[in-house]
């Protein structure tokens, strides 16, 4: 049974479209397409699978609601069949365990001759503990034990708030503004490019105060999430090129080689910075939602 990527190809080769003609347009980089056509889903970071697939299926001319639907039964069907066969080797490992599994003999127990000692005490002499000195040496106890506890519990309660905190923070920077989102969902609203001045090599810093979700693509080949926590800081170096979506500007300050970037204007909707090295540039767009 032929799987659904390879009909998705074979319409593209009976089109004549070439996969370089479908990098150009949609800017994915051609190794995802191939992986796409392939089935290997694996190699296409999670957030990015069903987006590169309907830009896919457009530049074809398929349907692409019918082409993610058919992508959702294949996942199905791929982790039914993982799981099965991870019961399959737990089981076996499990059985193999028992099978070899020995019981250790007792321990043999070594008693001291006292008996030397016994026939230099005195008759009817008796060595035993005061019922008094048992429960003090109990009560000591006791306490060392509830001390203990207490410390560790402080020390956990005393950590556990900077933890969630900073889990919470990550968390929250989930709106990923995508490069294929900006052309399809926001409204380019102004375009300014300007020559770079610094020498290379170009070192790019984010700094925010504000929780910020950061999408770059370094000199056009893997595409990288980064979520920044407030005032947190990322650096770029790149050798060719470098391509940042920002789903904000607001508190965010940007350097290039420690020189702060100026033309940013502060808003709650994307901002797109393209640098290139050859020759030294940087292209500044600002983004709004459509009315």
């Amino acid at each position: 049974m032929t799987n659904f990527y390879e009909k998705y190809k074979k319409i593209r080769q009976d089109q004549k479209i070439e996969l370089v003609d479908i990098e150009n347009r949609t800017k994915i980089n051609i190794k995802y397409l191939q992986a796409i056509e392939t089935g290997d889903f694996d190699l296409i970071h999670g957030p990015y699978i069903r987006l590169f697939l309907r830009a896919y299926i457009n530049e074809i001319g398929a349907d692409p609601d019918v082409a993610l639907s058919e992508l959702s039964e294949f996942v199905l069907k791929k982790e039914g069949h993982e799981s099965k066969e991870v019961e399959i080797v737990d089981s076996d490992k499990s059985t193999s365990k028992e099978e070899t599994k020995e019981i250790p003999p007792p321990p043999v127990k070594k008693f001291k001759d006292i008996s030397s000692e016994t026939k230099r005490k005195k008759p009817n002499s008796r060595s035993t503990l005061s019922p008094n000195l048992i429960k003090g040496i109990l009560f000591i106890v006791a306490w060392v034990v509830i001390i203990i506890v207490i410390r560790n519990i402080t020390l956990s309660n005393g950590n556990e708030p900077t933890n969630v905190r900073t889990n919470n923070l990550i968390e929250n920077v989930t709106n990923y503004i995508s490069f294929e989102q900006l052309q399809a969902g926001f409204l380019e609203v102004s375009s300014q490019q300007s020559a770079i001045e610094q020498s290379l090599p170009l070192i790019v810093k984010i700094v925010t105060t504000k929780a910020l979700g950061i999408v770059s693509i370094k000199d056009s080949t893997d595409v990288t999430s980064t979520p920044l926590i407030s005032g947190d800081q990322k650096t770029f170096s790149f050798d060719t090129s470098l391509d940042i979506s920002l789903h904000h500007s607001d508190g965010v300050a940007v350097f290039i080689n420690g020189e702060k970037i100026q033309d940013i204007r502060s808003q709650q909707t994307p901002v797109q910075l393209i640098f290139y090295t050859e020759p030294k540039s940087i292209t500044i767009k600002h983004y709004s939602e459509p009315s």
